[in-house]
C-alpha cells in the first residue's frame, strides 16, 4: 500500500511539473495554431491593401510636426498588375508636374526644371514620417519573408503578431513587426525598423472602407518613434479598376506629364 501511495505521489508531481512548464507565459500572448500559413496571410493581406491588376487610388499625406505645423500634400497613384507604380503628384500647386515611378526594384523622381529622372531609395521620406516606399509600394508578402511572433488578442480578436525581415536591401524597410487580425486579414498596427534594428516609426490602421468590393485601410497614421509629436495622416479615396498602358510606366512618360 505504501509503495502504491509513493508511486501516485511520485506521477502527481511530474504531471505538475509538466503541466507548469509548458503553460506559456506573458500577458495575454497565447500560442500561435500551428496550421497557419504565414506566407498565406501576407498575400491576403496584400489583396487586403490594394486589388489585384490594373488600379489607381488618390492619396492624401497630412503631415503634423512637433510645432503644430501642417502640411497637406495630394497624389493620384497608378499602379500595374506587375505592381509598378507611378504617383503624380496633383497638390500643392507648386509641386505639380512632379513625378515618382517604381519600376521593379528601381524608383525615379521627376522634376519639371530637371532634365533627366533622379533615382530615389524606398526609405526617403516623402512627407512629414511617410516614406516614399509606403505609397509607391503596397507588397508586403513580395518584399519581406514573414513568420509567427506569436498569437495575442486585440479588441476582442485574435491577431497573429508577425516578424517581417526584408528579403534584400533594396526593401523600404529592414524589418517590420505586423499585427493582423487572424480572421480577415486586417493590418491593425506596424512598427518599423532600420537594417540595424532601430525602431524609427509607428502605424496604426485606424479606418476601414469598402473600395472595390474588398474593406481595406483607408486612414493610416504614423507617428515618429525618434522624435515625440511629429504624426502624418495617409489616407487614400476613389479607388478604381481601370486597364493601364504599358507606356505610363516608363521613365520617358514621367517628363510628358500634365
Amino acid at each position: 500500500m505504501l509503495e502504491r501511495m509513493k508511486t501516485r505521489s511520485i506521477s502527481f508531481l511530474m504531471m505538475f511539473l509538466t503541466a507548469l512548464y509548458a503553460t506559456p507565459r506573458g500577458s495575454g500572448a497565447q500560442e500561435g495554431p500551428a496550421s497557419l500559413d504565414v506566407d498565406a496571410l501576407l498575400r491576403r493581406v496584400d489583396d487586403v491593401r490594394s486589388p489585384r491588376g490594373d488600379f489607381s487610388v488618390d492619396t492624401k499625406i497630412l503631415a503634423e510636426a512637433p510645432d503644430g505645423k501642417t502640411r497637406e500634400s495630394r497624389y493620384e497613384v497608378l499602379m500595374n498588375a506587375d505592381r509598378d507604380a507611378l504617383v503624380k503628384t496633383v497638390y500643392p500647386a507648386n509641386e505639380r508636374g512632379q513625378a515618382m515611378l517604381m519600376k521593379g526594384r528601381d524608383l525615379w523622381l521627376y522634376l519639371p526644371n530637371v532634365d533627366q529622372p533622379v533615382r530615389l531609395s524606398l526609405s526617403q521620406r516623402l512627407s512629414g514620417q511617410v516614406s516614399n516606399g509606403d505609397i509607391a509600394r503596397m507588397n508586403f508578402s513580395g518584399d519581406y519573408k514573414g513568420t509567427l511572433s506569436r498569437i495575442e488578442e486585440m479588441s476582442g480578436a485574435q491577431v497573429a503578431v508577425l516578424d517581417l525581415k526584408a528579403v534584400g536591401p533594396w526593401v523600404t524597410y529592414g524589418k517590420v513587426i505586423l499585427w493582423v487580425s487572424v480572421s480577415d486579414a486586417h493590418p491593425r498596427r506596424a512598427e518599423f525598423y532600420t537594417t540595424s534594428d532601430i525602431l524609427i516609426k509607428t502605424c496604426e490602421f485606424t479606418k476601414y472602407a469598402q473600395m472595390e468590393q474588398e474593406s481595406r485601410p483607408v486612414e493610416l497614421i504614423f507617428k515618429d518613434a525618434l522624435q515625440t509629436g511629429g504624426r502624418s495622416v495617409l489616407s487614400y479615396s476613389s479607388m478604381k479598376r481601370r486597364k493601364l498602358p504599358n507606356r505610363y510606366f516608363s521613365k520617358e512618360y514621367m517628363q510628358k506629364l500634365d
